[in-house]
C-alpha cells in the first residue's frame, strides 16, 4: 500500500497493491489500512505542516492577575551623619519606602532605582535589585546616596520609582531634600596674653605664661588640631609645648596655657614665640609669631585671624546669632581705667572627666561667657587689655587669673572688679560649703575645686572700692539641663551661704536647693540672658539696686515659664557696705 499526501495536507488518496487474498482476508486488511489511516492523518479539510512535529501535552495553566506595586512612607535619613535632615558633602544617607503588591498576581524580579530630574553632581545613587513580591505582601526598602565632595549647596529633585519584569511597575514618586557643601574650618586665636608670676614683670630666668584662645570661626568641624609652640635659643618651655585638641565645633574655643622660661644669656628685649596649627586632614595650617617684651606686665590682648588654606574657596553664609542679647551690644565708648574683669565660662567636663554624661555638661556656658565679655568691653568700658577670659578652665587657670587679677587691683589705685562664672558649681556634703568646680576638677575630688569662701576672701583683699561678682551656677548638686555632676545623688542639699566680705556684692543664679537653669531659646543660661538683657536696654546705666529688682522680678516667672521650675537669684552684700552699694553704677 502506498499514502501519498498533496502538498498542503487537505486531502489524502490511497493505492492499493493487490495481493492474493481471499474475500474475508481482503476485507480485514482494508479494514486495518483504513483504520490506520483516520489515525495517523487529519481529515480533509483541515489544515496541517507537511512537516511533523512532536510536542508534549500539558495542562492549562491556573488562572491569576497582574501585580500592583505602591509606594509608601517615604523617608529621607542621615542618621549616619549628623542628622540634619540635608544631605552634606562626605555624608552617607538613604531614602527609604514601603512597597507593597496591591493586586492578584506576584510580581517579579523587581528593582528599585533613583533617577535624577535635573542634571546634578556630587551625588552617587545606586540601582538596588529586591527579587519577587508575592500578592498582597510588603516590604521595606533602603536606597543608598552619598554626597560627595564636589556637592554643591542647592536641592535634589529625584525620581523614585519600582521596575517590573513583566512591565508592572509602580506609579513614580518625586522626592525632593536639600544639600549642603562642604563645610569648611576656620581657625583663629581669638586672643592672646602672656603674663609672669603673680602679677609680677615679665624677665630672664622666670616662668612667663602664654594663654591662648583657639576658635573655630567656620561652619566645618576641625579634627585632629595639633598646636605646636617652638622657642628661639636659649628660651625653653617648662612643660608640654605640643597639644592636641580632638575636634572644634563651629563657634568654640578652647583655651591652651604654655609656660617657658628664658635664661640670663637670652640676648634680646623681645622673645618671639611660633605658633604651627595644622590639622589631621590637610584642609588647613597656620603659622604666626607672637612677641613678648621683657620687663612688661602683660601684653595687650589682641585679635589675630586666619584663614586655613583649602581646595578652592567654598562661600558660606554664617549663620544669624541664635539670641536677641548677642547683637546690638551697646556701645558707649567709656573706658574706665581702674576697672579690671576676670570671666569664665566652664561648659566642656567630660572632656577632662571621663564617665562623664554630655548632658552633665553646662549648657551654653562658653557662649555666656564670650557675650559677656563683650558687654564687658563695649558697655561697661572694661579696658580691652583688662579683660581676661577663659573659657573650659582648669584648676590650674582658674587660680593664676584670679590671682592675677587680684594683684593687678592692689597695684591700681580705686580698682574696681568684675568677676564673672557660668559653670558647675557644688556643696560639700558634710560642710556644705560651696564650690565653683573647674573642668578637671571631680565631684569626688573638692579639695582641689574653688571655695567660694576663699573667692570671696581673695577678691576682698585686693581692697578694691568696688567688686561685682556673678555667679551663673547652683550649688545644690544639680546643674543646667537634666543633670548635674551629682546626677546620681536624688535629693539635693541647701548649701551654706557664703558670707562676703570688704567690698563685694553677689548676684548669684539660684537660691537654696534650687538648680540655676539654661534658657534654650536663646542659648543662654537664664540668670545671664536676663542680666544682659537689662544691660543691652539700660546701655549699662543702671544702678546694681535696680538691677537687682529687675533679676528677681524676672527670673522666678521665665523659669517657671519655660523650664516648670522655680529659680530666685539672690543678692549678697557685704555688711561693710550697708545700703550704699545700691547706688552704684557700672
Amino acid at each position: 500500500m502506498q499514502i501519498e499526501l498533496d502538498q498542503d495536507g487537505a486531502c489524502f488518496g490511497i493505492g492499493f497493491y493487490f495481493f492474493k487474498l481471499n474475500s474475508a482476508e481482503l476485507m480485514e486488511r482494508y479494514l486495518h489500512i483504513f483504520l490506520f489511516a483516520l489515525i495517523s492523518f487529519e481529515l480533509p479539510g483541515q489544515s496541517a505542516p507537511s512537516t511533523v512535529h512532536e510536542g508534549n501535552i500539558t495542562s492549562a495553566a491556573a488562572r491569576t492577575g497582574p501585580a500592583n506595586l505602591e509606594i509608601s512612607e517615604v523617608a529621607f535619613s542621615d542618621e549616619s551623619g549628623n542628622s540634619n535632615s540635608v544631605l552634606n558633602a562626605n555624608e552617607d544617607a538613604e531614602i527609604s519606602f514601603t512597597l507593597s503588591n496591591r493586586g492578584s498576581g506576584h510580581a517579579r524580579a523587581l528593582a528599585a532605582d533613583l533617577i535624577p530630574l535635573h542634571p546634578m553632581k556630587g551625588i552617587v545613587l545606586l540601582k538596588k535589585h529586591l527579587g519577587d513580591l508575592f500578592a498582597g505582601q510588603s516590604m521595606r526598602i533602603a536606597l543608598p546616596i552619598r554626597g560627595i565632595s564636589f556637592l554643591p549647596t542647592g536641592r535634589a529633585e529625584l525620581e523614585l520609582r519600582v521596575e517590573e519584569e513583566n512591565g508592572f511597575d509602580s506609579n513614580p514618586v518625586k522626592v525632593v531634600f536639600n544639600t549642603q557643601q562642604v563645610k569648611i574650618p576656620e581657625i583663629s586665636i581669638a586672643e592672646h596674653s602672656f603674663t609672669g608670676i603673680q602679677g609680677e614683670t615679665i624677665g630672664l630666668g622666670q616662668s612667663i605664661f602664654l594663654n591662648v584662645m583657639v576658635h573655630n570661626k567656620g561652619l566645618g568641624e576641625a579634627t585632629d588640631i595639633d598646636v605646636e609652640f617652638n622657642t628661639p635659643d636659649k628660651v625653653f618651655p617648662a612643660a608640654e609645648s605640643s597639644f592636641y585638641l580632638d575636634r572644634l565645633q563651629p563657634n568654640e574655643t578652647r583655651n591652651i596655657v604654655y609656660e617657658f622660661f628664658a635664661n640670663k644669656r637670652y640676648p634680646a628685649d623681645v622673645i618671639p614665640i611660633e605658633i604651627t596649627i595644622t590639622d589631621g586632614h590637610d584642609k588647613f595650617q597656620q603659622i604666626h609669631t607672637l612677641n613678648v617684651t621683657l620687663g612688661e606686665s602683660a601684653t595687650p590682648t589682641q585679635t589675630i585671624t586666619f584663614t586655613g588654606n583649602i581646595d578652592g574657596p567654598v562661600s558660606i553664609e554664617k549663620n544669624a546669632p541664635s539670641s536677641d542679647v548677642d547683637v546690638q551690644i551697646p556701645s558707649t565708648g567709656r573706658v574706665v581705667k581702674n576697672r579690671f574683669a576676670l570671666i569664665i565660662g566652664n561648659e566642656d567636663y567630660g572632656k577632662f572627666q571621663t564617665g562623664l554624661q554630655s548632658d552633665q555638661n553646662v549648657s551654653f556656658a562658653r557662649n555666656d561667657a564670650l557675650v559677656f565679655k563683650e558687654y564687658a568691653v563695649n558697655t561697661l568700658g572694661v579696658p580691652e587689655k583688662h579683660t581676661f577670659t577663659l573659657t573650659d578652665a582648669t584648676r590650674g587657670q582658674m587660680s593664676r587669673e584670679i590671682e592675677r587679677l587680684t594683684e593687678l587691683a592692689k597695684l591700681t589705685p580705686n580698682a574696681e572688679i568684675i568677676f564673672y562664672y557660668a559653670g558647675h558649681g557644688l556643696p560639700d556634703f558634710e560642710t556644705f560649703e560651696s564650690y565653683l568646680i573647674p573642668v578637671d576638677i571631680a565631684a569626688s575630688n573638692l579639695d582641689d575645686a574653688i571655695k567660694l569662701k576663699d573667692l570671696y576672701s581673695k577678691l576682698a583683699s585686693s581692697k578694691a572700692s568696688k567688686i561685682i561678682v556673678f555667679l551663673d551656677a547652683c550649688f545644690s548638686g544639680g546643674g543646667r539641663g537634666e543633670n548635674g555632676l551629682l546626677a546620681a545623688r536624688t535629693v539635693k542639699i541647701r548649701p551654706k551661704s557664703a558670707i562676703v566680705e570688704g567690698n563685694i556684692v553677689a548676684f548669684t543664679a539660684s537660691s537654696g536647693k534650687e538648680v540655676s537653669l539654661p534658657l534654650y531659646t536663646e542659648s543662654h543660661g537664664l540668670f545671664t540672658y536676663y542680666l544682659l538683657k537689662k544691660l543691652q536696654e539700660s546701655q549699662g546705666n543702671l544702678t546694681l539696686d535696680e538691677l537687682g529688682q529687675h533679676l528677681e522680678q524676672e527670673i522666678p516667672k521665665a523659669s517657671l515659664l519655660e523650664n516648670g521650675l522655680l529659680q530666685r537669684p539672690q543678692i549678697l552684700v557685704s555688711p561693710d557696705l550697708d545700703e550704699k552699694w545700691m547706688s552704684w553704677k557700672f
